[in-house]
């Protein structure tokens, strides 16, 4: 099957951008549609031609002719970025629970904040929804609140993070992370499968993106740091983040007995596997469900302003409602930087092959006083979790945590994301320096750009400027002030990479 990308590079692709076409256009107009007058066909070609403010919906795509033969059941993709211009008054109710006395009540409550209008059946856990309609977290659809897309992730720069990464035309989703042998559970042994993602942001959120892309041609890289007059993201700000993976297939031998059970799958246009750049239409299961808010509570002295929640998916909880069976994992409002214990889970950590030893069980860190794991519940499959046990989910890092990895977040990146990449080791006093609360809106690094905890729009700065540069064929004097570094996370090629260098 042939990748279908109209505009293959990035020259193409920024130019496109500039003038104001979307790819939602050819897309739309390639899917079977109930027979319109001559007159409304115009109306929804105007319509097309304004939607999503010039910029791409996505990257890779089956041909058109496929899509009306194969896939004209599933959904097309389409990039909402009607960004609000006023910043809206009305925060979040979730806000009233104290997320240290009840998180378990708060993260909860984000989860129904997030699937409000967003979720056949919102929350209600005995609505009939296996997920597969394409009126699911399509923010388009939501009529209850307003919902948005960051822009600049439908390509990436032949350098770039993800390796031949880019939106693909289906649902939206992005490349996120491979996994390792054993990162799922015991019985998956196979470490060539990856995991995609979907992130919609709330308007609180969409507020900054729009004065960040108010001029899609020249984005604001300042207004996400407080470095500048109103930097950062406001209180109130939610994101929410469906991951989804490729694993597992039985073919290879291969079990994630909370993943094959009454599993929530989409369909995506997606890489054979983390570094091929060849793309096939596969089925992706509902792995995890990541939410970040910005909360005034966590600004307090020592913490960073913001609390990150997991949740893991479990299709042996069996709600009718499938994406009511995503179990809390845990809630984080800091990094504990004073802890520095070794990961209890997996007895090193090892960091060189982490996943040597399956999990079975989740375990708790009782230093940890700015997190918190919800081991008890009853469905929660067993989980490695990060560093020291601080809250990771499935699909991420045992050498890291949720906001470890993402203080780092700016423009452009010059801060490596996790300590693996540096070759220290936990003995170092520097290894602590990646698990500081660093406050909301500060850059790790003071010769880049905060971009406030948000690794999308790191990318996505990054995937716009790398694409004009090679349009207009010129550079910029603030590329040589620091040296930039791919925004990248380790992945087992990276560990292999790591052990290589230790045993020398």
């Amino acid at each position: 099957m042939k990748a279908y990308n109209k505009t293959p590079g990035a020259l193409a692709l920024l130019l496109a951008s500039l003038a104001g076409i979307s790819m939602t256009v050819e897309a739309q107009l390639a899917k079977p549609a109930v027979k319109l007058t001559a007159a409304q066909s115009l109306e929804k070609l105007r319509s097309m031609k304004y939607e999503g403010l010039g910029f791409p919906d996505f990257g890779f795509m089956v041909t058109p002719a496929e899509y009306r033969s194969t896939y004209s059941d599933q959904p097309i993709f389409k990039l909402k970025t009607d960004f609000p211009k006023k910043l809206p008054s009305k925060k979040p109710d979730f806000l009233d629970i104290d997320f240290q006395k009840e998180p378990l009540k708060y993260i909860e409550a984000v989860r129904a904040y997030a699937f409000e209008g967003n979720v056949i059946g919102n929350s209600d856990p005995n609505v009939p929804n296996d997920g597969t309609s394409g009126d699911n977290w399509n923010p388009f659809l939501n009529k209850s609140a307003q919902w948005y897309h960051i822009p600049w992730l439908h390509m990436t720069p032949p350098s770039g993070f993800p390796p031949n990464g880019g939106t693909e035309g289906f649902r939206g989703f992005i490349k996120e992370a491979p996994i390792s042998r054993y990162q799922l559970g015991p019985d998956q042994l196979s470490d060539d499968y990856s995991v995609y993602a979907i992130t919609l942001v709330n308007d609180f959120a969409g507020y900054s993106m729009g004065k960040m892309w108010g001029d899609p041609q020249m984005p604001d890289v300042t207004v996400l740091d407080k470095r500048f007059p109103g930097g950062g993201f406001p209180i109130g700000t939610v994101f929410a983040k469906l991951l989804f993976t490729d694993a597992p297939e039985t073919s290879k031998g291969d079990k994630v007995d909370y993943l094959e059970t009454n599993p929530l799958t989409w369909k995506g246009y997606i890489t054979k596997d983390w570094n091929s750049p060849t793309r096939i239409v596969k089925d992706l299961h509902l792995l995890q469900m990541d939410i970040s808010v910005r909360d005034a509570r966590a600004d307090q002295p020592g913490l960073s302003g913001w609390v990150f929640g997991t949740f893991v998916y479990n299709g042996k909880v069996g709600n009718p409602n499938r994406f009511m069976n995503l179990v809390p994992s845990g809630l984080m409002w800091g990094n504990d930087p004073q802890v520095n214990a070794p990961n209890q889970v997996i007895n090193a950590p090892n960091l060189y092959e982490p996943f040597k030893k399956p999990v079975t069980k989740t375990t708790v860190n009782p230093d940890l006083k700015q997190s918190v794991i919800f081991a008890d519940q009853k469905h929660l499959p067993p989980q490695h979790l990060g560093y020291g046990n601080r809250l990771n989910g499935p699909a991420d890092l045992t050498t890291s945590s949720c906001m470890s990895c993402h203080n780092a977040a700016q423009f452009p990146q010059i801060a490596p994301l996790v300590a693996i990449q540096t070759g220290i080791k936990p003995s170092d006093p520097k290894w602590m320096d990646f698990f500081k609360n660093i406050p909301c809106g500060k850059a790790s690094d003071p010769n880049g750009y905060s971009t406030d905890f948000s690794f999308q729009v790191a990318m996505a700065l990054t995937n716009f400027f790398q694409a004009k540069s090679e349009a207009l064929q010129g550079q910029w004097s603030g590329e040589y002030i620091a040296s930039e570094l791919p925004i990248h996370r380790a992945g087992p090629d990276d560990v292999k990479k790591a052990a290589q260098a230790h045993e020398k």
